[in-house]
């Protein structure tokens, strides 16, 4: 009945607990990004795990949008698309990170004449990590590595 109903709302009962759940991360990472000054909540941030796995889930049901999976079906909407969008929220990370790698080994290159990144470069560890990383990349692209596999492609070999 509508006294019911009033009298649960009355004391903040929550009709939908999964859309209220949603928006309370949503302001969660809010707060990350005026800290962080960006939206790549790590995996394992111990901080609030709860909001890191679901940064990842957020990326994963966009991309079951994208593919239209009927299958598995998607809680993304547009309207959380772009709220997550007005963040700068970044829904490729692993592209995202690579193109940052990519300018970081641009400046070192500026700064050292050559790409040679020593794999104990304390300035920027990822960076000499991720340079190795292409390497082994491009060796298995080359040798067409079927059981490995490779990330790289030939429009990141010609970056």
């Amino acid at each position: 009945t509508p006294d019911r109903v009033t009298a649960l709302e009355e004391l903040g009962f929550i009709w939908d607990i999964t859309a209220s759940t949603w928006e309370e991360r949503l302001g969660e990472l809010r707060e990350f990004r005026k800290t962080h000054k960006h939206c790549n909540v790590p995996c394992d941030f111990s901080e609030n795990p709860q909001l890191a796995y679901w940064v990842n889930s957020q990326r994963l049901q966009y991309s079951r949008l994208l593919a239209n999976d009927t299958k598995g079906g998607s809680s993304m909407t547009p309207d959380r698309v772009t709220a997550l969008e007005e963040l700068g929220f970044i829904w490729d990370i692993t592209a995202s990170t690579w193109e940052e790698r990519l300018g970081e080994l641009r400046e070192f290159r500026k700064t050292h004449k050559h790409c040679n990144v020593p794999c104990d470069f304390s300035e920027n560890p990822q960076l000499a990590y991720w340079v190795n990383s292409q390497r082994l990349q491009y060796s298995r692209l080359l040798a067409n590595d079927t059981k490995g596999g490779s990330s790289m492609t030939p429009d990141r070999v010609t970056a």
